[in-house]
């Protein structure tokens, strides 16, 4: 298992960024599952919202590109309230 961020999602979706490093973790996505951030998926969404408004993809890729989201074997992660307004929230204030 391995952690997939937005920005490597994206980059799936996009052809302008296709390369080598891409290409890798595509790869690794067909024999091994990834973990990802609680917002993963709404990093996801805005990343294809703004790839919309730049006119990097279409109105019409976008059913495409939410059928080969939501089969990559991608594990996301829980985000507690409690844990983020507790504990996490203590850590970041210091």
């Amino acid at each position: 298992m391995f952690v997939i961020d937005a920005s490597r999602t994206l980059s799936i979706c996009f052809d302008d960024e296709h390369d080598e490093t891409v290409m890798r973790v595509v790869d690794r996505l067909a024999v091994e599952d990834a973990i990802a951030p609680a917002l993963w998926a709404f990093e996801v969404a805005n990343g294809l919202r703004s790839g919309l408004r730049r006119g990097r993809i279409t109105p019409s890729d976008v059913p495409r590109l939410r059928r080969l989201i939501g089969r990559l074997p991608v594990d996301v992660e829980r985000a507690d309230v409690t844990e983020a307004t507790g504990a996490v929230l203590d850590l970041a204030i210091g």
